[in-house]
């Protein structure tokens, strides 16, 4: 059964991974438009920090830890943009890395420790979760091709720059997580392979495992006797 009340008693536990799931979509679909404007693409990114500390915001101590994450993570987002530097820019991987994984089991916790209906806002949780694992494991790409350049092979028909930047590897890692496997781009070091291996097994069992706890928690509405 799945549950929409809309009071407004109800709306701070049922709009509480909306928001979050939102901007997950608003960043997936207009990073193409807007990747060539660095300013704006880490804006939707600041968006999605913002949202996420939003989400999980319900519980003091995760707040405090998302807040403690999500602060560094946006100053060395700001020194890249300003300064340019190479340091910087692997310190928001970083953050970045850190705050979408605690992000994540937070979510995961919840979800999976759900009791009773199905609620809007456990699904909203739900989908929350598998985008967030496709933009964490982006950034653990990053870090990999920006530790060991050449980690990742796209041919040169299909990078006209030359460069494996940060949408070719989000493109990369929703492939993996879903199991498309197009093969225009491969991961070619130990540390690349070993990643995209673990991000294939979480997508396959966590849709596994979600529709088994899904079903576990349905409860069929009882009909009451003639």
């Amino acid at each position: 059964m799945i549950h929409t009340d809309l009071s407004p008693s109800a709306l701070p536990t049922t709009w509480k991974f909306r928001p979050l799931a939102l901007s997950l979509l608003l960043l997936i679909l207009l990073y193409p438009y807007v990747e060539a404007r660095v300013l704006f693409l880490k804006a939707l990114s600041a968006l999605v920090l913002l949202a996420g500390i939003y989400a999980i915001g319900r519980h003091t101590r995760f707040f405090w830890i998302a807040c403690l994450l999500a602060l560094p993570t946006l100053a060395s987002t700001a020194a890249s943009i300003i300064t340019g530097h190479p340091l910087a820019e692997v310190a928001s991987y970083v953050g970045t890395v850190l705050f979408m994984g605690f992000t994540t089991v937070t979510i995961l916790s919840h979800t999976l420790a759900a009791e009773g209906e199905v609620t809007t806002d456990t699904l909203y949780g739900v989908a929350c979760v598998y985008l967030l694992s496709g933009v964490t494991w982006t950034s653990l790409y990053l870090l990999v091709e920006t530790a060991q350049p050449g980690s990742f092979y796209i041919s040169s028909a299909q990078n006209l720059d030359h460069m494996i930047n940060w949408s070719d590897l989000l493109f990369f890692s929703f492939t993996t997580l879903t199991t498309l496997g197009y093969g225009d781009i491969t991961p070619v070091t130990s540390a690349a392979r070993s990643l995209a291996a673990i991000e294939a097994v979480f997508g396959v069992l966590y849709n596994a495992i979600l529709i088994a706890r899904l079903v576990g928690l349905y409860r069929p509405p009882t009909s009451s006797a003639p």
